[in-house]
């Protein structure tokens, strides 16, 4: 199982960290960092951090890192999803990859119908901050 975490700069900003993507491989090894720079990562930075090594890689790599990292095994992939963000209809029409979404609903309508959506009025009331979500994907088989 590989580990991905994906910091937009939003998030980044407002809490503090890195902008980008951590990347934890178990059974990593030498063959990593060859692989990572096939992908265009030209200095991918091996770090410790809460007793683990991680890769720390760029933001705008993340859909290569996914794709090629599902070629390998299963990935869990976590997202920071913004709380007070909403869905409107660039959400539902939304082309984009599910990792690259930020708001509320954390891609449950991206790309799809919202056959539950409601309009808000101007009374309505969001809580601050950001959340994790978690997915699993698939190794490509």
């Amino acid at each position: 199982m590989i580990y991905v975490k994906v910091i937009p700069a939003r998030a980044a900003k407002e809490l503090g960290m890195k902008t980008g993507v951590q990347m934890y491989i178990p059974q990593g090894g030498p063959w990593v960092r060859p692989w990572l720079k096939s992908l265009g990562i030209k200095s991918p930075q091996w770090v410790f951090d809460g007793g683990v090594h991680i890769w720390e890689l760029p933001y705008s790599r993340a859909g290569a890192i996914l794709n090629a990292a599902q070629k390998i095994d299963d990935v869990t992939l976590v997202r920071l999803v913004c709380r007070h963000s909403r869905c409107d209809k660039r959400c539902v029409e939304a082309v984009n990859p599910i990792w690259a979404c930020v708001c509320a609903c954390g891609g449950e309508n991206h790309g799809g119908d919202a056959k539950s959506w409601e309009r808000v009025g101007e009374t309505a009331l969001a809580q601050e901050g950001w959340f994790e979500r978690t997915y699993l994907l698939e190794k490509n088989r």
